[in-house]
């Protein structure tokens, strides 16, 4: 429920509350004018002569004043030895009538005389006259009135009460869970979203959790990252040191050490940008400039570049390219990056003398991609790890963010990565994507892309 329903019928609630009050003792009223209307004119006189014979003429004043005394359309009105009425109201004609006609015969038998009698002696005329009754009827009476106004003043704070509470509650758990975020707590959750809250502020408060969690990822991630950097940085840097003092211990071994510390220093740049490349993975996904490709070209540019420093190392790649069409919606450089990850990967593992074989299949939506080597493989318990920055799965060669990079790329195009040890030796690694669209069948097999 919306805040502006949650507003609505909280009003309409207080209302209606009103409205029972106000029918309730409207119901009072009614049932009180009722008794008073079965009372005879002569119950009415007795009355009145009681009280003025009790307390004297200021208390029957006080007792004509009262309109609960009297049914709602009749009152009394009562006249001191010198004819005055008592509480100087207007005289309404049917009562003039009454006291001004000499003959008992021609007045109104309504509005018929009678005589009250003081404790003193003293005489008074009361004559039963007609009243006006309050213009909204039952409403209109100081009882109703007041019962109003009261109940307005209980109601409405009442109603405020319990919508500010439902209001200003989870908004008091949003300023301490931001409280707590900016102290440096990452664990800071509102949870009002959880509660069963439908409306605007349980929108807030998953959106608040949904944001804490990510600066908790994205800090969690960053601090690890730096850790893991600032570990591996270790390594070449003090293999660098190691070479710098050999090149200065033996100078006939200067070109084995420059040539080592260019080795390192080309490790050291690999790390630094891979590294960047993951945070900035982490930070911002990459979801602007996609574009249609055809993951063919893609892999094919890989697998030609691969080739080509493969050859130097008395390894090959072989491609089996097929026809265009196995066409994803991706950006293109990290689409590359992400292909280029694997099949380095794999051609830093495989042995002096093997290959690493790459295939394409395009089949019911899906491209997959397969890249695979002959190298050690890695351990069964080790192959989900090695998609986790900084992990090395085999003999602890390259940057270990290579694949991590590969798994974050390929998850941000809604696709899947996943690695297996082959039958015959080596690692296999599989990516799949969604296609936007697909050649008819599968990419059939083709000339290698070179075999060295």
């Amino acid at each position: 429920m919306g805040l502006f329903w949650r507003i609505f019928f909280s009003f309409w609630a207080a209302m209606l509350l009103l409205l029972g009050v106000m029918a309730y003792s409207a119901y009072l009223v009614v049932n009180a004018w009722n008794q008073q209307s079965q009372l005879s004119y002569n119950e009415l006189v007795g009355r009145a002569d009681a009280v003025l014979k009790a307390g004297g003429e200021e208390r029957l004043r006080s007792w004509l004043r009262n309109p609960s005394n009297f049914p709602p359309d009749l009152t009394l009105f009562v006249f001191d030895p010198q004819g005055a009425e008592i509480l100087e109201r207007p005289i309404p004609p049917p009562v003039e009538t009454t006291l001004n006609t000499a003959d008992p015969a021609n007045r109104l038998p309504r509005y018929r005389v009678r005589e009250l009698v003081s404790g003193e002696g003293v005489e008074y005329s009361a004559v039963l006259g007609p009243n006006p009754p309050p213009i909204l009827g039952a409403l209109g009476t100081p009882l109703m009135r007041w019962t109003v106004i009261v109940a307005a003043f209980v109601i409405s704070p009442l109603v405020s009460f319990v919508l500010s509470r439902s209001l200003t509650n989870p908004l008091r758990r949003v300023v301490a869970a931001t409280r707590r975020l900016a102290r440096g707590d990452l664990s800071a959750r509102v949870e009002v979203g959880a509660r069963g809250r439908d409306d605007e502020v349980g929108e807030l408060g998953r959106q608040f959790d949904r944001m804490a969690g990510r600066m908790e990822r994205l800090i969690t991630t960053r601090t690890e990252l730096f850790r893991n950097v600032s570990h591996e940085l270790r390594s070449p840097l003090a293999r660098i040191r190691i070479a710098i003092e050999l090149a200065r211990r033996k100078p006939g071994q200067l070109n084995d050490q420059l040539q080592r510390i260019e080795q390192e220093t080309d490790h050291l740049e690999l790390l630094t940008r891979h590294a960047l490349s993951l945070a900035h993975l982490e930070e911002s996904p990459p979801e602007t400039d996609f574009q249609e490709i055809d993951l063919v070209e893609i892999v094919e540019g890989v697998a030609q570049d691969a080739s080509y420093e493969a050859g130097a190392k008395g390894k090959s790649v072989v491609w089996e390219a097929g026809t265009r069409g196995s066409i994803v919606r991706a950006n293109p450089d990290l689409l590359h990056s992400a292909v280029e990850n694997v099949v380095r990967n794999a051609l830093r593992h495989t042995p002096e003398g093997t290959r690493v074989e790459i295939s394409l299949e395009a089949k019911n939506g899906v491209a997959r991609l397969q890249v695979r080597d002959d190298g050690p493989g890695v351990p069964s318990h080790d192959l989900q790890k090695i998609f986790e920055p900084f992990q090395h799965g085999r003999r602890g060669k390259g940057t270990g963010v290579g694949l991590a990079i590969t798994q974050r790329v390929i998850s941000h195009l809604k696709g899947n990565v996943s690695a297996r040890n082959n039958s015959r030796g080596g690692l296999s690694v599989e990516l799949e994507l969604p296609l936007v669209s697909a050649a008819a069948g599968a990419v059939g097999a083709g000339a290698g892309a070179g075999r060295h």
